[in-house]
C-alpha cells in the first residue's frame, strides 16, 4: 500500500513540485507521473537526483502490445490543424463558487524564476527531449517533457536567449507527435508499466495516462501560447483542455471522474473504473494549476467551471487530508499517509489555491499543516540552545514511537549542539535529534526556554502578502536573525490604534508562530502572530 520515494524520484521524476536535488530518500510513497522537488515543491525539476534508483517491483516494460492498443485508442477525431469546437464537460459536479484570481507570473504554479543550465544533463534524446531509460530501452514520459518544457520557458523569460525556447518547443514538438486523438481531445500516453503500491494487482498497464500529466501538459502548452502568441501551442492546449471534458470509459483513455457526493476528481491513475483508482491529492492539486493556466489563456468558461468544481473538492476534503499532530493522507482509496515530502508539498499547494483563488481557508490550512507536521530534514545543521539543569535524551522506534532507551544529562552551564532533524516522533511531541554537543545521537525534546533551536524553523513562505493587523494599543517586539538563527536586531514599536501588518511569511520562532512583517515600521521583522489580526 506504500510507494516508495526513492523510485519516485528516478522513476518519475516528480515534481514539483516542485520540484531539484531531494535531501533524503524515504519509503513511503510513489508518484508515477511525478511531483517532487527542492526549496519549493511546486516548481519541479524536469529531471530527478542520479543517485536515486528505480525499484524493479513498481516500473515494468509493457506487458502488452503498445502499438496495437494506441491504433485503437486514437479515432482521429482531433488532427493538428482542425478547428477546435470545445462544448461542456459530459458530467456534472458540485462547485462552492471559487473564482479565478490572476497573478504574476513569479506566483503562478510552476514557476521557478531560475534560470536552468543550457547544458543538459539530464536524460534525453538526440533531439534534447526529456525521455526515462528502462531496461535498455528509452520511453517518452509526458510529465518530464512538460515540466523540462515550462523550465525553459521559464529560462526564456528571464534571459531573452531563444535557446531555451527552441528547447521548450521540442518537448511540445514530441508532446503533438505522440498525442493521442480520443473524443476530440488529445492525451499523452505512458509507454512503461507501473505498479500502484507495488502491487501486481494494480498495474497500469502500457500505455496509460494521468490526470496529473493531463494537467502538467496543459500548463505547459498553455504557457507556451502565452510566451510566443504561436496558434500552434494554443491549439494543443485546447486539445489538452479537451481531455478534462471527456467522461470516463472502459474502451476510451479518461482522467476525470465524480464520485458519489457529486465532487469532482482530477484522477492521477485512472485505472480501471473510478471505483478501482486512486484518488490522489497531490495530483488533483497538480492537474489544477494546469486549469487555471488555461482558464488565463482561454477564459474558457467550462475552465472556470472545472476549476472552481476541483478547488471545491479540496475545500470538502480538508478534514480528510489533515491527521492532527501528524503527515496528511496522501490518497482516498487506500487512506495512506503521506512520506514527509508528499506533506509538504501539500502545504506547498494549499498556499498555491489561496494565491490562485483569493481564498483564505487555504493558506490558513497550509499553516495548520506545517504546524501538525514539522518538515524533518535541514539542508544545513542548525544550533541547538540548551539551558542548564537536567537534560534528556531519548532512543525511539521512528515507525512505532516506541521508547528503546533514555539518558539523562545535567548541564552546569548553557551549551550549544547541532541537529539536522527536526520531527514529531508518532504519539509525541517534536524533537530533535543531535548531531553534535551534548546527548549526541539521541533525541532530545523542544522546549521553549529550555532546548530550543535558534531563529527560524519551519517556515511557510507564501510568495505574496498576506493580510494581517496590528491591534491598538500594544506594543510590537520584531527580531531579526541572520543565516545561522542568531539574534542580530530588535525593534520595539508602540501601536495607538489598529493599523496594516502585511507579511509574507510564518515560521516558528522560540516555540510559538512568528508573521515576517513586509511592509510598515516593522518591515523586515519577526513578530509572533498571537498579537496580530490574521486573515
Amino acid at each position: 500500500m506504500w510507494r516508495w520515494v526513492a523510485a519516485v524520484a528516478l522513476v518519475l521524476g516528480l515534481l514539483s513540485s516542485a520540484c531539484s536535488p531531494l535531501t533524503a530518500v524515504e519509503s513511503d510513497q510513489l508518484d508515477g507521473p511525478g511531483e517532487l522537488n527542492n526549496s519549493s515543491q511546486l516548481n519541479n525539476p524536469s529531471q530527478p537526483p542520479d543517485r536515486a534508483g528505480p525499484r524493479k517491483d513498481l516500473v515494468f516494460p509493457p506487458s502488452r502490445d503498445v502499438d496495437a492498443v494506441l491504433r485503437q485508442q486514437n479515432d482521429g477525431s482531433a488532427p493538428p490543424g482542425k478547428p477546435v469546437r470545445l462544448g461542456r464537460p459530459g458530467f456534472s459536479f458540485s462547485r462552492d463558487g471559487y473564482k479565478f484570481r490572476d497573478l504574476p507570473i513569479n506566483q503562478a504554479p510552476v514557476v521557478m524564476n531560475r534560470v536552468t543550465s543550457l547544458k543538459d544533463t539530464g536524460p534525453h534524446d538526440a533531439q534534447g527531449v526529456r525521455v526515462y531509460r528502462l531496461g535498455g530501452k528509452v520511453y517518452d514520459h509526458p510529465n518530464f517533457q512538460a515540466n523540462y518544457g515550462l523550465e525553459n520557458i521559464d529560462a526564456y523569460r528571464l534571459t531573452k536567449n531563444t535557446a531555451y525556447l527552441d528547447r521548450a518547443k521540442a518537448q511540445a514538438q514530441r508532446l503533438i507527435d505522440r498525442r493521442v486523438e480520443s473524443r476530440g481531445a488529445w492525451y499523452y500516453p505512458y509507454g512503461f508499466d507501473f505498479r500502484l503500491n507495488g502491487n501486481p494487482d494494480e498495474t497500469m498497464r502500457a500505455p496509460w495516462y494521468s490526470g496529473l500529466a493531463q494537467g502538467k501538459v496543459l500548463l505547459f502548452f498553455s504557457r507556451l501560447a502565452e510566451a510566443t502568441g504561436e496558434a500552434k501551442w494554443r491549439q494543443a492546449a485546447d486539445r489538452t483542455f479537451a481531455s478534462f471534458l471527456n467522461a470516463p470509459s472502459t474502451t476510451a483513455p479518461w482522467v476525470v471522474s465524480v464520485d458519489s457526493r457529486g465532487l469532482l476528481w482530477l484522477v492521477e491513475y485512472p485505472l480501471g473504473t473510478p471505483r478501482e483508482s486512486d484518488l490522489v491529492f497531490n495530483g488533483h492539486m497538480s492537474a489544477i494549476f494546469g486549469l487555471w493556466q488555461y482558464y488565463r489563456l482561454s477564459k474558457n468558461d467550462s475552465a472556470l467551471a472545472l476549476f472552481d468544481g476541483a478547488v471545491t473538492t479540496m475545500n470538502r476534503h480538508r478534514v480528510t487530508v489533515r491527521v492532527p499532530r501528524g503527515r496528511s493522507m496522501y490518497d482516498l482509496k487506500h487512506e495512506s499517509v503521506a512520506a514527509n515530502k508528499y506533506h509538504n508539498l501539500h502545504i506547498e499547494q494549499f498556499v498555491q489555491l489561496w494565491r490562485m483563488t483569493g481564498a483564505a481557508e487555504f493558506v490558513r490550512f497550509a499553516d495548520i499543516l506545517r504546524d501538525d507536521n514539522p518538515s524533518p530534514v535541514f539542508d544545513e545543521p542548525r544550533t541547538i540552545d540548551f539551558e542548564p539543569g537536567v537534560q534528556v535524551g531519548y532512543n525511539f522506534d521512528i515507525p512505532t514511537g516506541d521508547l528503546l532507551g533514555q539518558k539523562r544529562l545535567t548541564l552546569h552551564e548553557a551549551t550549544t549542539g547541532t541537529t539536522i532533524r527536526r520531527m514529531r516522533i508518532k504519539g509525541r511531541g517534536v524533537y530533535y535529534r543531535v548531531a553534535t554537543g551534548p546527548l549526541t545521537g539521541l533525541w532530545v525534546p523542544e522546549k521553549p526556554g529550555r532546548v530550543m533551536l535558534r531563529g527560524p524553523v519551519a517556515e511557510v513562505g507564501y510568495r505574496a502578502n498576506r493580510t494581517g493587523a496590528f491591534l491598538g494599543r500594544q506594543t510590537y517586539i520584531g527580531t531579526k536573525y541572520d543565516a545561522d538563527g542568531k539574534l542580530v536586531d530588535t525593534r520595539t514599536v508602540v501601536v495607538p490604534s489598529q493599523q496594516p501588518a502585511p507579511f509574507d511569511r510564518t515560521a516558528w520562532i522560540d516555540g510559538s508562530v512568528h508573521a515576517l512583517i513586509a511592509d510598515g515600521p516593522l518591515e523586515g521583522y519577526w513578530v509572533p502572530t498571537s498579537g496580530m489580526k490574521l486573515d
